[in-house]
């Protein structure tokens, strides 16, 4: 059984709003168990026009770093990291190259 996506309508249309936007960046905050992750989804699949590089989900549920924040959007970017090479610069060029793209990154809560 699939469920719809009921109520937020405000929450969901001021979202859709910004991620059409041309803001950078949007971070969702509540307590847990208050529907963010589910909300992001939504609105990630009904803004995929607006982000012709592509829209990637980055799960983070296990992630505790910073360096492994970076491999994970790597790896969801499907980007081999060259360690030689700044992660930051490697992404941003991979970035780049798709044009304008979202990242959703969900539950950073616990890196530092």
């Amino acid at each position: 059984i699939e469920s719809g996506f009921v109520g937020r309508d405000a929450e969901r249309a001021e979202v859709l709003e910004r991620l059409r936007g041309d803001g950078r960046l949007l971070t969702l905050v509540g307590t847990g168990g208050v529907g963010k992750t589910r909300l992001a989804h939504q609105c990630a699949r009904e803004c995929r026009a607006t982000f012709p590089g592509g829209v990637f989900w980055v799960a983070l549920d296990d992630v505790r770093t910073g360096d492994a924040l970076l491999r994970q959007v790597a790896a969801v970017l499907r980007t081999e990291l060259h360690p030689r090479l700044p992660a930051t610069a490697q992404i941003a060029r991979t970035l780049g190259v798709r044009g304008k793209t979202l990242l959703v990154l969900d539950n950073a809560e616990q890196i530092p």
